[in-house]
């Protein structure tokens, strides 16, 4: 799986002046096995790449 890009929540509320715990998105996937499901049903394209949410639980976990 190649990471396509990261998404930096609480960077962004801090630059918005507000106070968020670590919170990152991660988009992901592999080209080589999203790109021939999205050429059979281009509509695939509304679920890929994939998404996964990493946050800090504010007790020492992720």
């Amino acid at each position: 799986m190649t990471i396509f890009a990261r998404i930096y929540h609480a960077e962004a509320a801090r630059n918005a002046g507000l106070a968020m715990p670590p919170t990152q998105v991660l988009i992901y996937g592999n080209a080589k096995r999203g790109t021939p499901l999205m050429l059979a049903a281009r509509i695939v394209a509304l679920n890929l790449p994939l998404r996964v949410l990493v946050r800090d639980d504010c007790q020492g976990s992720t």
